[in-house]
């Protein structure tokens, strides 16, 4: 039954929908220019970079939504931890890929060009869906 408070809330997510797809847009569009400007940096320390960062984002984010003590009871367990590693191994495959994705951003000499090269996230949703049972 459709009532006057679904229908608010529907549109209350069709327009955060829209503001989330405009702003995802407009990061896409500003990608290459920080990428651009990171020409000087090595895709090591890019790599590494990212890594620090996402651990803070990730411990800030747990700490934000009051996540600490359901994180702390999934690293006491074995099982689960091993099935973070295996994701993480899965998902992030080694830092090689990523490094030759961020020297090509970097440094590709056309914007057409780096379209074109080695994207890191196609072999890994690729060892997902394999390591998952799919693509036969």
């Amino acid at each position: 039954m459709r009532t006057p408070e679904n229908a608010r809330d529907n549109r209350r997510e069709a327009a955060l929908g829209v503001v989330y797809g405009v702003a995802a847009y407009s990061a896409w569009g500003i990608v290459p220019v920080f990428w651009k400007q990171l020409r000087h940096v090595g895709a090591v320390e890019i790599l590494a970079h990212r890594t620090v960062w996402s651990l803070l984002a990730f411990a800030a984010l747990t700490l934000a939504t009051g996540q600490l003590r359901a994180l702390v009871a999934a690293l006491r367990d074995r099982r689960v931890v091993g099935a973070m590693a295996a994701t993480g191994a899965l998902v992030s495959g080694t830092p090689a890929p990523w490094a030759a994705w961020i020297s090509a951003r970097t440094h590709a000499p056309c914007p057409l060009e780096r379209h074109s090269r080695y994207r890191p996230e196609e072999a890994t949703l690729a060892r997902v869906v394999r390591a998952l049972g799919g693509a036969r």
